[in-house]
């Protein structure tokens, strides 16, 4: 999920990440639930970085869900018919946002109080970078019809 190399592995570190040793599973195989369940196992509790200004936009701190928040998803079913069940896995920016991971292993980021979802990554690395590092999210995704 995080190499060694990505560029926020010493946020991970540094919030007390114990990197687990089993086999992850297949991004392109596996639902959004079961994805959820694998970030979740993996980085349950854990609260990342923190906010302020950085490279294109503000970083913001993720602060990992404990256990599965499927309540959370009612906020994102205005894109269904675009994306399916998108399933909540953290928050990020004080609580400002709202991570999500998608079947296929895409992560989207929900922002209150606008209301608006975005494509943060289509891994969970690149996802952790964009918030982390403050790189910027694009355009808003349009909710379906």
């Amino acid at each position: 999920m995080l190499g060694p190399t990505s560029p926020v592995s010493h946020l991970f570190d540094a919030a007390g990440w114990q990197k687990q040793e089993r086999c992850e599973p297949s991004q392109k195989a596996v639902t959004a639930p079961e994805l959820a369940k694998s970030v979740i196992v993996e980085f349950g509790g854990l609260q990342v970085g923190s906010t302020g200004a950085d490279k294109e936009q503000a970083a913001s701190n993720v602060h990992f869900y404990p256990v599965a928040r499927p309540e959370v998803s009612i906020v994102v079913e205005a894109w269904r018919s675009q994306f399916g069940q998108l399933c909540a896995v953290a928050t990020a920016h004080n609580e400002h946002i709202i991570i999500f991971v998608g079947g296929g292993g895409k992560y989207y980021a929900f922002t209150d109080p606008d209301e608006q979802l975005y494509s943060i990554g289509q891994t969970f690395g690149e996802a952790m970078e964009r918030l982390l590092l403050g790189l910027s999210f694009g355009s808003p995704i349009g909710r379906d019809a």
